[in-house]
């Protein structure tokens, strides 16, 4: 059995706690959220109903509880703010500490998950986790093995990322 070097083990320690706490404040935002449904507050029509934009609304919904409901709730947002907090901390020291392998820059071409939206509409959410995943499975591979950073393929059919030909508009 192959055991990782001690510095490589320390590294994967970062990106393991970053997980448990992203896992954490996943739980907490569905229990506020949960929350707020129960006496029919939830923030319709928000992308992020956690982000800064949305705090303000956030905050006024969470007043609108009753009073122990509120006081929890408080308390979970707060806890929520404080994992914000380790979260981005713990980003930053991987960013500083995680060497840039060829590998490494290679991946960063290839594409988001921006088609996922799409593919969902069509063929539905599990379709569209599945296809998103093979295509970066594939793509990865295709880039690994050729040593050469990733190009769309639709590109070089002459579509353009929408799906569309390049020259139809």
């Amino acid at each position: 059995m192959w055991v990782p070097p001690g510095g490589l083990r320390d590294l994967r320690e970062l990106t393991r706690t970053r997980m448990v706490l992203v896992s954490q404040r996943t739980r907490l935002k569905n229990r506020i959220t949960s929350a707020l449904a129960k006496y029919g507050l939830q923030l319709v029509g928000a992308s992020d109903p956690y982000g800064k934009r949305r705090r303000q609304q956030l905050e006024f919904r969470l007043a609108r509880l009753p009073e122990q409901t509120r006081a929890m709730n408080a308390l979970l947002l707060e806890q929520l703010d404080s994992l914000d907090v380790h979260i981005d901390a713990t980003e930053r020291r991987i960013r500083r500490l995680v060497e840039q392998t060829p590998e490494m820059l290679l991946l960063k071409t290839l594409p988001g998950i921006g088609n996922i939206q799409r593919i969902r509409r069509r063929r539905g959410h599990a379709k569209a986790i599945g296809a998103v995943a093979r295509h970066l499975a594939e793509a990865t591979y295709h880039v690994w093995t050729r040593q050469e950073p990733y190009r769309d393929p639709a590109l070089k059919k002459g579509l353009s990322q929408g799906g569309e030909s390049a020259d139809a508009s």
